[in-house]
């Protein structure tokens, strides 16, 4: 448990230590993948709790789901459709 509360903490501190700024055209898309992440995470937790948790499928599953979710906010943009408000 220490492992990703401390690999949080470093992250936040190298943000902060390179004022890294997101450029306001990438925000949306860096917002939906954060979002997809997060429920590849959630499902990794609930398999877990399970008993079922492989640590290969959460990282091939939040891989996969953030550029999923990333071309298809790309894609939706392209032919006029906002996906981001679906």
């Amino acid at each position: 448990m220490w492992l990703p509360i401390s690999a949080l903490v470093v992250g936040f501190l190298l943000v902060q230590a390179t004022e890294f700024a997101v450029p306001e055209a990438l925000g949306r898309y860096l917002a939906l993948c954060l979002l997809a992440g997060l429920d590849s995470v959630v499902a990794g937790a609930r398999a877990h709790l399970e008993g079922r948790f492989e640590g290969i499928s959460l990282l091939l599953g939040f891989v996969a789901t953030s550029v999923f979710a990333l071309l298809l906010a790309y894609l939706g943009g392209l032919i006029g459709l906002n996906l981001l408000l679906a």
